[in-house]
């Protein structure tokens, strides 16, 4: 597991093993108001990555493709869909 460069005000409750459990799909949306881009993250290559302990940050390390913006945390109910990134 990677060493998190991020403090607890920064970190979400979730895991990246509670996603998984949960059924849930992790996405990062723009937070740029009226981009609405979004991207939807494979959990199991990141658990793969960095580990099902991981906390997943509130920003996202990454940037929206359309403004380059950073990337929100959230959660989506979606199912039978590959993921995108």
């Amino acid at each position: 597991m990677p060493d998190d460069p991020y403090d607890e005000s920064e970190l979400t409750s979730w895991t990246l093993g509670d996603v998984k459990s949960s059924g849930l799909e992790l996405e990062g949306a723009c937070a740029t108001p009226g981009c609405n881009q979004f991207v939807r993250y494979d959990v199991d290559g990141l658990i793969a990555r960095f580990g099902a302990d991981w906390r997943v940050p509130k920003m996202l390390p990454a940037r929206c493709d359309g403004c380059g913006q950073p990337l929100v945390f959230q959660l989506a109910s979606l199912h039978g869909e590959e993921p995108e990134a």
